[in-house]
């Protein structure tokens, strides 16, 4: 993709739901493969250990990390 072409179409943002099987494996890990197709901005996982390791993966600050997603 040439440079000007991704300033005009800018990877969209997503917010990962879960830090389990689709969310941290599938979508979580294709992601980080490709960042010039997504870009992970945020997180909602109940399970603090899970939601804390999938953060730390996509370099999430902690004001974009939830308990539940409906915060």
């Amino acid at each position: 993709m040439s440079s000007s072409l991704a300033k005009a179409n800018p990877a969209p943002t997503v917010l990962l739901c879960g830090a389990g099987s689709r969310g941290r494996t599938v979508y979580g890990n294709f992601i980080l493969r490709r960042p010039d197709l997504a870009r992970v901005v945020a997180i909602a996982e109940p399970n603090p250990e899970q939601r804390q390791s999938l953060a730390l993966e996509h370099q999430i600050e902690p004001q974009f990390v939830f308990s539940d997603w409906r915060e």
